[in-house]
C-alpha cells in the first residue's frame, strides 16, 4: 500500500516507520511521523552502547525542542485559521446587512 501512495521512505527511517504502521495499522504515519536529524543513528548508538548518557540526553533534548517547535507551529496555524474564520463570519454579516438596507 505504501508504493500505491507514491511515498519514498528514507532508508534509515523506513524500518521505524514500517514498524509503527505495522503496529498501529495507521498509514497516516507516512505523512505524520517526523524524525529529528540523525534520530535513528543516535538511537542505534545508544542501544549499541556507543553513545554516552550525556550525548543521549542532548539528543533527547533536541528532539523535545523540535517537537515543541512543531507543536507551536500547529497551534499558531490553528489560531490563524480560527481568526480567518472569524473574519469570514464578520464579512458575511456585513454583506448581509448591506443587502438588507
Amino acid at each position: 500500500e505504501i508504493a500505491d501512495r507514491g511515498v519514498t521512505l528514507d532508508p534509515k527511517n523506513a524500518p521505524v516507520i514500517m514498524r509503527v504502521i505495522h503496529t498501529t495499522a495507521d498509514f497516516d504515519y507516512l505523512d505524520n511521523l517526523k524524525f529529528s536529524e540523525n534520530a535513528v543513528d543516535t538511537a542505534q548508538k545508544i542501544v549499541d552502547g556507543e553513545q554516552s548518557d550525556a550525548d543521549a540526553q542532548k539528543a533527547l533534548d533536541d528532539a523535545k525542542a523540535n517537537e515543541q517547535a512543531a507543536s507551536d507551529a500547529v497551534n499558531n496555524a490553528t489560531a490563524d485559521k480560527a481568526a480567518a474564520e472569524k473574519q469570514i463570519v464578520i464579512v458575511k454579516r456585513l454583506l448581509m446587512t448591506q443587502k438588507l438596507m
